[in-house]
């Protein structure tokens, strides 16, 4: 890679995933997905977090702000992106194609041409495949 940071792709995934669990078991289970908490199993959990709001949903002043806040950043970032994403396709045209194209979800034309043969391929092959029992 050159000075400027330019010549590689560069992907960071930064996860954090912080979960208080409540103060009782969760055991609520529909089949599917686990149900809601409860009213009072909600109030119970705010307690032991020491959360002092009593509605059943409540975005805390603080979290607010910071979210406000990351909102003007996340619009500066994207500026940065984009200007490096046009400095990168000024030097690497057909890279920054290919990566705009992965980026929007886009498969190339003819990608599913030859699934119809291998599908073919692999139902012959079970079909003469010996049983395992």
């Amino acid at each position: 890679m050159d000075r400027d940071g330019i010549g590689q792709h560069h992907f960071i995934k930064i996860a954090r995933v912080v979960i208080y669990h409540p103060v009782f078991e969760f055991g609520r289970y529909s089949g599917r997905t686990w149900e809601p908490l409860g009213e009072e199993e909600v109030r119970l959990t705010k307690k032991n977090l020491k959360w002092p709001y009593e509605e059943p949903f409540t975005i805390s002043p603080e979290v607010l702000t910071y979210f406000r806040r990351a909102r003007s950043r996340g619009k500066l970032k994207q500026r940065e992106w984009e200007i490096q994403l046009a400095a990168y396709s000024q030097v690497y045209p057909q890279e920054a194609r290919q990566l705009r194209e992965d980026l929007e979800g886009n498969l190339p034309v003819g990608w599913d041409d030859d699934l119809p043969a291998i599908l073919n391929r692999q139902i012959a092959q079970l079909r003469h495949a010996k049983p395992l029992v």
